[in-house]
């Protein structure tokens, strides 16, 4: 499609009765659509509730989502397309499965000690069992998980995730 025939479309898809523009849209985009699709899903029925909900965000609002292509912009209207189904389709899947989160482990720990602890988590499993041994030697010792300028709790979390055993 040239820019003179996607500017056409997205109007058409504004307009109070954007039925047969719709129909035209997936007619010549729904393969692009599902080529994205596939490459987040593998098994036919995710795949078929995935392309259902871009399709669905796609048409919400009048097209809202579709008449925001800039025809001046950098990017061609399929490589744009595909961006945006593809955002699509993370948002479908954070609304099946969530997002990944920390452990409830990690979770209740203060903000600091979070963000310190996430960084030595995603490392590998031998510093993931350095972290618990520290964690569980300085909730015995303090009483409490690491409270507030505690040196002691600090000095244990320093050494276990520098391997300092």
């Amino acid at each position: 499609m040239g820019k003179l025939d996607i500017a056409s479309m997205l109007e058409a898809l504004g307009s109070p009765d954007p039925g047969g523009a719709w129909s035209g849209f997936l007619d010549t985009y729904s393969p692009l659509i599902l080529q994205v699709v596939r490459l987040h899903e593998k098994d036919a029925d995710p795949v078929a509730d995935c392309f259902l909900f871009v399709c669905e965000q796609l048409n919400a609002n009048r097209c809202r989502r579709l008449r925001s292509f800039q025809l001046d912009g950098p990017a061609s209207f399929e490589t744009w397309l595909r961006a945006v189904v593809r955002n699509l389709c993370v948002d479908w899947h954070r609304n099946r499965f969530g997002r990944k989160g920390a452990f409830r482990s990690i979770a209740s720990l203060p903000i600091w000690n979070r963000k310190y602890s996430t960084v030595y988590m995603s490392k590998g499993s031998e510093r993931t069992t350095r972290l618990r041994f520290a964690y569980a030697l300085s909730v015995a010792l303090q009483g409490s998980a690491w409270p507030k300028g505690s040196t002691r709790s600090a000095a244990l979390f320093h050494r276990a995730s520098s391997g300092c055993w």
